[in-house]
């Protein structure tokens, strides 16, 4: 193009140029943007704000396919930064629109988010309707819609005790797993694969995909951090896992994700139960977490972990 050099553009920039030409698709797309960078550098919470404004413009617009998705977008964010009741009334009001929208790629993303958020409180039966709605959709999608939707069935089925399904699961979530050069994309995943993998003896698949993963990005680094003390943890590292667990609880802590900071936690304890360390301290606090995110299967199994704890 000939004429005066265009200088490059942020984000935020494009976002002000769409407000002003009142662009909706340019809107829609900056918000998404720096939501998404904001969650992956800062904190889920950071995003929110950005994710909110990308779903009001979907609402007030009459895009539907996008308000599913900025709906499934919003609800996970809520929901990784503790807000689980929000992230479920955001994907109750979006899913009264799913009978009206042809659009199975967006409705299987909302349904993946609600099912693990409902995994996450315990309403299994609710949770494992929505896998089952979404599976087929996302068989055919991209390789990351399947893994993050397979670890919620995995979740769900260990849950249930259900070792034959969760079996079952977790031999296609390996086949979807297969190729290297996609580390880097399901990094974001990385403590629930971990948390999948390596009790199925696959510690090595964990172990490539922490190698491949981009450093730089709070999230993805308290990812590996996490990964790294469950892989530790499992090698019987004991002492090595509990520093790994510590410096990952701190990162989780600073990042905003109870969630995560509550399995930080836990793996504390796990590993000064076996030193003959006091474990009443990360044990307490990860309860605390728990309690406030309605975690009800966590939270037994927390329970239940406290009264095996000499007193």
């Amino acid at each position: 193009m000939a004429g005066r050099p265009v200088q490059c553009l942020g984000w935020t920039d494009l976002a002000e140029l769409a407000q002003v030409h009142d662009l909706t698709t340019g809107l829609l797309q900056a918000n998404g943007e720096i939501g998404y960078l904001k969650w992956m550098a800062v904190s889920a919470a950071a995003a929110v704000p950005y994710l909110e404004q990308a779903l009001g413009i979907s609402a007030e617009r009459g895009r539907r396919r996008d308000y599913l998705l900025s709906s499934a977008n919003l609800a996970e964010a809520l929901a990784v930064s503790g807000r689980m009741l929000s992230a479920i009334d955001v994907c109750e009001r979006a899913a009264e629109t799913l009978a009206d929208i042809d659009s199975p790629r967006e409705a299987s993303l909302l349904q993946t988010c609600w099912a693990w958020v409902l995994s996450i409180r315990g309403d299994l039966d609710r949770a494992e309707a929505l896998i089952a709605a979404a599976l087929p959709v996302a068989r055919g999608a991209e390789p990351t819609a399947l893994i993050d939707l397979l670890l919620v069935a995995i979740d769900c089925a260990h849950i249930r005790d259900d070792d034959e399904t969760a079996h079952a699961h977790t031999a296609e979530l390996l086949g979807s797993l297969q190729d290297p050069e996609a580390d880097a994309s399901v990094t974001q995943y990385l403590t629930r694969l971990a948390r999948a993998l390596i009790p199925a003896a696959r510690g090595d698949v964990v172990a490539r995909i922490i190698g491949h993963s981009p450093a730089g990005m709070l999230l993805y680094d308290n990812n590996v951090l996490t990964a790294r003390a469950l892989l530790a943890e499992s090698h019987g590292d004991h002492k090595a896992a509990l520093d790994l667990y510590a410096a990952a609880t701190a990162g989780w802590t600073s990042y905003g994700y109870p969630l995560e900071q509550a399995h930080a936690l836990l793996g504390m304890a796990r590993c000064r139960y076996v030193m003959h360390q006091p474990a009443d301290e990360p044990l307490d606090e990860a309860r605390g977490i728990l309690v406030e995110l309605g975690a009800a299967p966590l939270l037994t199994e927390t329970d239940r972990r406290r009264r095996s704890v000499p007193s």
